[in-house]
């Protein structure tokens, strides 16, 4: 029976429970750098892909002119009112979808590109700082 009751009775080493959450501790600034590393790459890539898009948007919106219709509402507003039905099919057929399409999707990627750097930012930076 005593050999039992030690067997049982082992206690770990001092300041076993405090080397585990240090290593822990140690693991998760290791998965925040990297995290950070890729974030920094992905948001960089992204905005300038935004910026392509944004101009692809922009001659778009000049070939299609989109503008030139859109402008019919102030200048000849009455029109507009008595054919509106007609004039939002005008508007919605001239619109450049995929442009818009393109550079809505890399502006959501960049943005969250960018919060997911800011925050595994705060991270690395605290690690350092302790």
């Amino acid at each position: 029976m005593t050999k039992l009751k030690t067997l049982f009775s082992y206690e770990p080493r001092e300041g076993l429970y405090r080397s585990i959450l240090l290593r822990i501790d140690m693991e998760k600034v290791r998965q925040a750098k990297r995290k950070f590393v890729i974030f920094a790459f992905s948001s960089a890539a992204s905005f300038v892909a935004s910026a392509a898009a944004f101009q692809y948007v922009i001659a778009e919106f000049g070939k299609s002119e989109f503008v030139q219709y859109f402008s019919l509402i102030f200048s000849d507003s009455q029109t507009v009112i008595s054919y509106w039905r007609e004039f939002v099919v005008l508007l919605t057929e001239s619109l450049p979808v995929f442009g818009l399409t393109l550079f809505l999707t890399t502006a959501f990627i960049t943005l969250f590109s960018f919060r997911g750097f800011l925050k595994n930012f705060t991270v690395v930076d605290h690690a350092h700082a302790a």
